[in-house]
């Protein structure tokens, strides 16, 4: 089934691949049949001496070495498939890798992951040059890749959208984050929108009527982004919520983890345990994340500014490029995120913001720096955003009942002030 594929219109946002080669040495690269037939063809096995891929959960994916990285990765950082026959002939996920598509709507709606540092970053063409190469991609993997069911989002938990509201409503979020006024007070801006939709009926209204009232509540954001100023700190109950939203977008299950032996991987389950109960508890040292080694304590990552003066543009400027990439992508609600519905998407996505906010101060704080740098922000937001779409803890029944309880009482907003500075944010 082809249909239409929608690069998104983020002209700020670039991309080119600079052979970093982060991508060959963390993630797990899923293979389809085409692809272990070509692997296949290259007598790799004998050529390695080990096998270029293994079953893992079912599927088939690339081999790691000891230690991490894929196996093909050479030790100049490149891949030994793509130096001797070209990129054709690589895994198809690696030719799509950092592009992602999320077939919804009777469209495929294609976005970008932010833990490629170019992407991050912003470094290279304009998304527009890339069009054509990421369509014959999408091609071949309808061609070789698993079945793909088309999905549908949500307006309120039961009630789809229709394709009409849903392009409406990728319509009217990018037409606030693109309208004038300081980016931070855009996305201030958003978290009220979510907020009060997450409140509303909207399966009473339908079609016409929904572009009408996201057009009202919108054209009313600036007043309320400056009049109603929320000045009040995180409750100690937001707080704990959002280090537990922290802990789930930082853990995660590598290679070696998901081949270990059933003793070993019980031992890391404890393990595991053991750490999502001091982050919780948020106190005294911060428990190894993201698998980082490093001494530093709650305390001092919350003594950590969120950015120097001369770096405030530049860093809302970044967030507000990934949360336009995230709703153009299909990637802020509905089958790209979790299955959450619209608004509750949207409050999850904004929230993924202020677990960047924690991890950018806790990268600072890990270098002995007392303010945020672009470039914390940068590595912040490729580490939240591996598993802010992907990760199982993050979707589902319990993410929505703990979504819904931050929804009160302006907590995500407030977790926004506090984690991005944004609390006294003006319109103009």
């Amino acid at each position: 089934m082809k249909l239409p594929i929608l690069m998104p219109d983020v002209a700020e946002q670039r991309y080119d691949c600079h052979g970093c080669s982060n991508c060959c040495r963390s993630l797990v690269v899923h293979l389809t049949a085409a692809d272990r037939q070509r692997i296949d063809a290259g007598k790799w096995a004998e050529r390695l001496g080990t096998a270029p891929y293994v079953r893992l959960g079912g599927e088939w994916v690339l081999a790691h070495r000891d230690g991490g990285g894929c196996v093909f990765l050479t030790d100049s950082g490149r891949c030994a498939i793509h130096a001797e026959f070209g990129a054709e002939v690589k895994p198809l996920a690696c030719r799509l890798y950092p592009f992602t598509t999320i077939r919804s709507h009777g469209r495929e709606n294609i976005g970008l992951r932010f833990d490629c540092k170019s992407v991050a970053e912003s470094r290279g063409s304009s998304l527009v040059r890339h069009s054509q190469s990421v369509a014959k991609l999408v091609a071949l993997w309808e061609a070789e890749g698993p079945p793909q069911r088309a999905g549908q989002a949500d307006l309120v938990r039961g009630t789809a959208m229709t394709d009409l509201e849903y392009a409406t409503a990728l319509k009217q979020v990018d037409g606030w984050l693109t309208s004038d006024g300081p980016a931070m007070a855009r996305i201030r801006g958003v978290a009220m929108l979510a907020a009060t939709l997450s409140e509303a009926r909207l399966d009473r209204v339908r079609g016409e009527r929904f572009d009408e009232l996201l057009s009202i509540l919108i054209a009313d954001l600036p007043r309320r982004v400056n009049d109603e100023v929320v000045d009040e700190a995180p409750s100690r109950p937001q707080l704990r919520l959002l280090r537990e939203w922290v802990f789930a977008h930082l853990e995660y299950a590598t290679f070696d983890d998901m081949r270990a032996g059933f003793l070993t991987r019980l031992r890391g389950r404890f393990a595991q345990l053991a750490r999502a109960r001091a982050m919780a508890n948020g106190r005294g040292r911060v428990p190894r994340l993201d698998r980082t080694e490093g001494d530093v304590t709650f305390e001092k990552v919350e003594e950590v500014a969120a950015g120097s003066p001369s770096d405030e543009n530049a860093i809302a400027a970044l967030l507000v490029r990934y949360l336009r990439v995230r709703v153009a992508g299909g990637a802020a609600w509905g089958p790209g995120h979790g299955g959450h519905p619209f608004a509750i998407g949207l409050q999850a996505t904004l929230l993924s913001l202020a677990v960047t906010g924690w991890v950018a101060r806790w990268h600072a704080a890990l270098g002995g720096r007392s303010t945020c740098s672009v470039e914390d922000w940068a590595a912040a937001l490729g580490r939240v955003d591996r598993t802010a779409t992907r990760s199982p803890v993050l979707r589902g029944t319990a993410a929505g009942l703990r979504l819904r309880y931050l929804s009160g009482e302006s907590g995500i907003e407030r977790l926004l002030g506090r984690y991005l500075g944004m609390s006294d944010v003006r319109s103009t």
